[in-house]
């Protein structure tokens, strides 16, 4: 499956409304797909959503702390300012610390970055979640200001998904930039079209080497990639 940010988010906006059954229970049908069922789902629900998009997160964990701290570890965490769409976020609550016992699990959560936006110079985040409120995926977006006391880090996971290839030739070969594109100069030791059709002649006369060259053969070589080396000399001039 290609990886797409766009099919992430769409993905997640696709759940809106979905709950756990019966509410209370942790019972979904992420944490069937995850493997691990009726336990606390924001971040069971962050790895499906990924693994939907074409992405598989470097740590499979339930735990938000866990998550945390392997991002960390491995250079995909940074502030919430810093936070782009495909990205995702850890939250604390109640004044949460950062302690030597780690953060409490049950005051974390993890949400997705779908949305950014910038109010009279203050950055915004477009938060997503599964298991917010009693139970459900969404709503709706929440917008939270990426800096945030409640968010103890952003996780920089829209660097795991692969820049599409490209399927058309570079712009200046085609299309409406090409025409702020300089046109092509000539090398200035190419060959003319006459002068190419003379040394494809004398690369005809090549031996194939298909068994090793008697001593004639390699005489004769010698003298043709001469003439070959005189024939560029003379166009390069």
């Amino acid at each position: 499956m290609a990886k797409s940010i766009t099919s992430f988010v769409t993905s997640c906006l696709a759940d809106a409304g979905y709950a756990e059954q019966p509410l209370g229970s942790n019972n979904t049908k992420f944490g069937v797909e995850f493997g691990w069922n009726k336990v606390a789902w924001c971040a069971i629900y962050g790895w499906c959503k990924y693994k939907a998009a074409g992405v598989t997160l470097p740590i499979k964990s339930a735990s938000c702390v866990a998550i945390y701290d392997y991002c960390a570890a491995h250079d995909l965490h940074y502030p919430g300012r810093r936070c782009v769409i495909g990205d995702s976020v850890i939250r604390g609550w109640q004044g949460i610390a950062r302690t030597a016992a780690g953060f409490d699990p049950e005051q974390t959560h993890f949400q997705e970055v779908l949305e950014t936006k910038t109010e009279n110079g203050v950055k915004y985040l477009g938060l997503w979640g599964g298991n917010q409120g009693a139970g459900y995926v969404g709503p709706s977006v929440e917008w939270v200001k990426a800096d945030d006391p409640t968010i103890l880090g952003g996780l920089a996971f829209h660097t795991l998904f692969a820049a599409a290839a490209p399927t058309t030739p570079p712009v200046h070969d085609k299309g409406a930039d090409a025409k702020t594109m300089p046109a092509a100069k000539s090398h200035p030791h190419a060959l003319s079209p006459k002068d190419s059709a003379a040394v494809a002649q004398l690369a005809q006369t090549l031996p194939k080497r298909r068994r090793p060259l008697t001593a004639k053969a390699r005489t004769r070589l010698r003298l043709l990639r001469s003439q070959i080396t005189q024939t560029l000399t003379g166009a390069a001039k």
